[in-house]
């Protein structure tokens, strides 16, 4: 089963349901990435965001920075039409619609970038796709720029079932949902999404090959922060 990020009906639904019930840790990881951009960032800096859908991102980057400017980019016409609705009044923030595959040589202006982000958007594609991307990456962050990336990741439901279910418990305890997802339901539910979710070490792993220092700062269940700097005095492998 493979999200229908192309039709209308689905975005809107997706944009309007409670995210909480399918991530109870959004709002704080998201907090988490605004707080790191914003201890870094400076005036003239355009942030890129890659996979921006709907704009939800830049809602909460707007929120802490109000004056940021922010240049989006997502394959699907229907999310970066819901991206636009939701900004039209902060002209400093763009959308153009282009795919990861359409990345590599794609000029976009303010490069290079000092914050490029990817916020839930590398497991809807195959791995050799994320390491294209963090090649991109590399090639459009400045020298002292900071590439952060919220994803899902696997988990060993097998042998940790039991203690993955109660952190699931106290997640949704944390924030109070009226009507929470049980953890069974959830696994079941992802577990037959036809996504390429990968390891936390696979993506440090693939970020290095590309000529960054990468380091997981946060992980709560599934779902991890990285952080990549251009590693000093490296060439990426893939050059």
């Amino acid at each position: 089963m493979r999200d229908a990020w192309e039709d209308e009906e689905f975005a809107l639904r997706w944009d309007s349901a409670d995210s909480l019930r399918t991530n109870p840790d959004r709002l704080n990881q998201l907090e988490l990435l605004v707080a790191l951009v914003q201890q870094r960032y400076r005036d003239e800096d355009c942030i890129l965001d890659l996979g921006a859908g709907s704009g939800l991102v830049e809602e909460v980057l707007l929120q802490r920075m109000p004056g940021a400017r922010v240049l989006g980019i997502d394959h699907s016409p229907a999310m970066l039409a819901l991206a636009r609705r939701r900004h039209a009044g902060s002209p400093q923030v763009q959308f153009r619609e282009l795919a990861f595959a359409a990345l590599p040589g794609a000029e976009l202006d303010a490069a290079p970038f000092r914050f490029i982000l990817c916020v839930q958007a590398l497991h809807e594609v195959e791995h050799t796709a994320k390491q294209q991307v963090f090649a991109e990456a590399r090639r459009l962050i400045s020298e002292d720029g900071r590439l952060l990336v919220l994803d899902r990741f696997t988990y060993d439901h097998e042998n940790f079932k039991a203690e993955y279910r109660a952190v699931w418990q106290r997640m949704n305890r944390a924030v109070e949902l009226a009507e929470p997802i049980d953890y069974d339901e959830y696994h079941a539910r992802y577990s037959n999404k036809s996504d390429h979710v990968a390891g936390v070490d696979d993506y440090l792993k693939w970020m290095r090959e590309e000529g960054f220092t990468a380091e997981c700062l946060y992980r709560q269940f599934n779902r991890a922060l990285l952080c990549a700097r251009p590693a000093t005095g490296t060439v990426p492998l893939h050059r």
